[in-house]
């Protein structure tokens, strides 16, 4: 039989221990219990989204090193195999379409006299009868335009022409017995002071003027008029026009220009066909 004292050892430390595990259990619960939890409250639901389903790209990068290579591959080429050894422009230069200027190569094309190029200008100080090709044989029918200023001198600017097998010069500005006239080498075999489409209506240049040249070629004649005022007007067969052997070119088929006496300078020279095909020689 247990003492009195070892029976109340024993009774206390069953209700010490009855007390821990009551406590344990009650925090446990509590820290089980969902936050919000309790009287005055509740958890709020948890949101669900919502999407249709469908079919799409899933972006996927990989890293890695490689090369890419064309299903197709294709070769780009001139049309004409060759070498380029001449730009008769400048970079950034503007080009009018139908430009004979750009064409022009004073080296090359003058048959005689000091020609040159100032920029995109043609220009010339020039003594007797020099002149200078224009790399292009015109087309049937066509207007060409040019813009002409005469820094010095008195005497000849020629807008050299050509149609077909024929070439003719307007020749503006000439003295004649002591007379300023102008006229058309050659017509009907006749210099231009003697052949009927001599023009004595006065000079036609200035010094320091500029002056618009517009020639119409067309299959029944030609018109050229200065400053829209007509100084030649020819119907009839071309073959009656022709060249004096001062004047004469090598190229008996392309455009042309001359000079006589004093510094001028072609500041525009463009032509715009009317009908066949011009063609230029390089």
């Amino acid at each position: 039989m247990l003492n009195s004292r070892k029976l109340s050892s024993l009774i206390f430390g069953c209700v010490i221990s009855v007390i821990f595990f009551s406590g344990c259990s009650s925090e446990g619960a509590k820290a089980a219990a969902p936050r919000g939890a309790g009287r005055g409250g509740s958890q709020p639901p948890m949101p669900v989204s919502v999407a249709s389903a469908k079919i799409q790209d899933v972006p996927v990068y990989l890293t890695g090193l490689g090369n890419v290579v064309g299903y197709n591959t294709v070769t780009v080429k001139s049309r004409i195999d060759g070498q380029l050894v001449q730009v008769p422009i400048r970079e950034g230069q503007e080009v009018e379409k139908g430009d004979l200027l750009a064409l022009i190569d004073p080296k090359k094309d003058a048959l005689k006299g000091p020609w040159g190029k100032d920029g995109r200008l043609l220009v010339c100080n020039a003594t007797e009868y020099d002149r200078i090709q224009v790399p292009y044989i015109p087309p049937d029918e066509y207007d060409l335009q040019a813009t002409i200023l005469r820094r010095s001198g008195d005497q000849s600017i020629v807008l050299g022409l050509a149609r077909g097998n024929s070439q003719w010069g307007p020749n503006f500005d000439f003295y004649h017995g002591g007379m300023l006239k102008s006229g058309v080498e050659r017509m009907d075999g006749k210099q231009p002071e003697f052949n009927s489409l001599v023009y004595t209506g006065g000079r036609v240049f200035y010094v320091g003027k500029r002056v618009r040249l517009e020639a119409q070629v067309r299959r029944t004649g030609f018109k050229i008029t200065a400053d829209e005022k007509v100084i030649f007007s020819y119907t009839g067969d071309y073959k009656n026009l022709d060249m004096s052997g001062s004047w004469k070119m090598q190229d008996g088929k392309t455009l042309w220009l001359g000079l006589w006496n004093g510094e001028t300078v072609f500041e525009r020279l463009v032509l715009i066909p009317v009908s066949g095909q011009g063609k230029k020689l390089r």
